[in-house]
């Protein structure tokens, strides 16, 4: 049975990255909601637009992400359709290092979504209830997803210092984060059935490494040495760099590696010998 390792890939990543920037996006008006006059009054009209798109670009991701992971094929339809339109208006509203760095995330998705596998993905109704069969799945599922995010949290906190874990656990050292990320993964590929485990930390741990990916690149206009194309209303903003390109290499060679060991061979074709009789 196939795996259609890429389309879930691309799925997963969609879903996280998109129910990540809601949260964000809540904890944000959650945080400033006494001051959200003069909040609003201190941004230029360019950066209230810039929210709106995001936010309904993210809405409308996690969406069809989770009609995807149905089988359910307008979710690509309203991926593609959604992003168009955003980075459009992108190109409209902000400067173009802002808009430009959102084109691969679209791209990328919608060349996955719409590939052959993609496709095959959608039609096989048998690979996709098998892989989220009985409660040890659904909740291998659950520590796999939960370790994701936890090490995406961490990996930024690290980068920025700043962050969500930043304001929940104020002075929590990275490194606890790390180890509970680690956890977690172990118990998914242990409540995994045998003959998946690693494939299921592999893709775990991709779909970390995309997820990151994407969110270094939308960091990158904001460097300080590309910081001045974007204009007076947009300051710099400095992180790790070196740090965040380390962590995520290895993380990404180490799912790589992790995915390539659990490939299941293609059966091949039966020899025909030609008959010469």
């Amino acid at each position: 049975m196939r795996r259609y390792t890429t389309a879930r890939i691309a799925i997963f990543s969609m879903i996280l990255q998109s129910a990540l920037s809601l949260v964000s996006f809540a904890s944000f008006v959650r945080a400033y909601r006494h001051a959200s006059a003069s909040l609003y009054a201190a941004y230029p009209v360019a950066q209230r637009w810039l929210w709106l798109i995001a936010l309904l670009w993210s809405l409308v991701t996690l969406i069809s992400g989770l009609a995807l992971l149905r089988g359910r094929g307008w979710g690509r339809v309203s991926y593609a359709c959604a992003a168009c339109l955003a980075l459009l208006a992108y190109f409209i509203v902000t400067p173009w290092p802002l808009a430009l760095c959102a084109v691969p995330v679209a791209a990328a998705t919608i060349a996955v979504l719409f590939s052959r596998a993609g496709t095959h993905y959608l039609r096989d109704d048998a690979a996709r209830h098998n892989a989220a069969s009985g409660w040890r799945a659904r909740f291998a599922t659950l520590c796999f997803v939960l370790s994701s995010t936890l090490l995406y949290l961490t990996h930024l906190t690290m980068c920025t210092t700043a962050g969500w874990i930043v304001r929940v656990l104020p002075g929590w050292p990275a490194w606890t984060t790390l180890i509970a990320s680690a956890v977690l993964i172990a118990v998914g590929a242990l409540l995994s059935q045998k003959g998946s485990r690693v494939w299921r930390s592999g893709v775990a741990l991709m779909v970390f490494v995309v997820v990151d990916a994407f969110a270094l690149l939308g960091y990158l206009p904001y460097a300080p040495v590309l910081a001045r194309y974007l204009g007076p209303a947009y300051r710099p903003y400095d992180m790790l760099w070196g740090v965040a390109i380390a962590l995520t290499s290895i993380i990404g060679a180490l799912a790589l590696t992790m995915l390539q060991m659990s490939r299941v061979p293609r059966p091949r074709a039966p020899l025909t010998m030609p008959d010469y009789l």
